[in-house]
């Protein structure tokens, strides 16, 4: 992403420059704040970890935007002269900021819709997007609600659904919905764990846990993904790339790293079921 006024990218950072606010400050707010998954961030001189290095994840999506979706969207804009954007399981707001300032810098306005029902990650939101300038943050809209609050029929442009597929127990539902939500000719950008097995649609179910987490149902090949596209009346599905994510995890004081849970060869999880991969897909409505 080029620099942009007041935000810009450095070294894997997300970085905002507001000489309006103090170090001190800064400081003293992060303070009542948990732990930030999703980042990391600086603020001025001020550092803000995060459990996952997310700006890998954005590397491998940008060659798709670059490549295959930006034009897709600049059709998308010529009809409103304003792109409606959701992002699923929003976290504190990483890849929106991320895609609005990518957005801004083709010339594209956009409105983004940031939904995820965790307090934690809201504040955070709360948090970070006051140091933004005042004339973006008006574009970002954070509901604490899950996805099966939002009844918006053909509303979006485009939704973000990254991370979050792997977590339901319905991934069916999960995807009619989106459908449901997206405008006819919409981009849905879905990026989900894959295992790498069978020459077959098929998907893992864990006894409990998978790779030390109970919070995992349904871990699909590639190929069992895009029919799960299929039946939710998806076209023009296209499966892009995938990576191996044992980088972009990092261990720290309340979150085991992701190489904790895996054979000491990386060959298998704890529990022995295949590896995680993480794969991106784009399908049209």
């Amino acid at each position: 992403m080029n620099h942009l006024p007041s935000v810009f990218i450095h070294n894997g950072i997300l970085t905002i420059k507001n000489e309006s606010y103090k170090k001190e400050q800064i400081q003293k707010e992060l303070q009542h704040l948990k732990a930030f998954r999703k980042g990391p961030y600086q603020i001025n001189e001020v550092y803000i970890p995060s459990q996952w290095n997310s700006y890998i994840k954005w590397e491998y999506f940008i060659p798709i935007y670059k490549d295959y979706l930006k034009n897709k969207i600049k059709d998308l804009y010529k009809k409103n002269h304003l792109l409606k954007i959701l992002d699923v399981g929003a976290n504190n707001g990483y890849y929106s900021f991320l895609m609005y300032y990518q957005l801004k810098n083709d010339h594209l306005t956009s409105d983004f819709y940031l939904i995820d029902p965790t307090l934690d990650f809201y504040l955070q939101f709360e948090f970070l997007k006051k140091y933004f300038p005042k004339e973006d943050q008006i574009h970002w809209n954070y509901d604490r609600i899950g996805w099966q609050e939002i009844h918006l029929e053909s509303f979006f442009d485009v939704i973000f659904c990254m991370g979050i597929l792997y977590h339901h127990s319905d991934p069916y539902a999960l995807l009619k919905k989106m459908h449901f939500l997206l405008k006819t000719g919409g981009v849905l950008i879905l990026e989900t764990i894959t295992i790498n097995h069978s020459d077959y649609p098929v998907c893992l179910l864990p006894e409990k846990k998978y790779a030390g987490s109970s919070g995992i149902w349904f871990i699909p090949n590639k190929k069992a993904v895009m029919n799960f596209l299929r039946r939710a009346n998806f076209k023009e599905i296209l499966f892009h790339n995938e990576r191996f994510i044992i980088h972009e995890m990092k261990q720290n004081d309340y979150l085991p790293s992701l190489e904790e849970n895996l054979s000491k060869d990386h060959t298998s999880t704890i529990e022995g079921y295949p590896i995680p991969y993480r794969s991106f897909f784009t399908a049209v409505k």
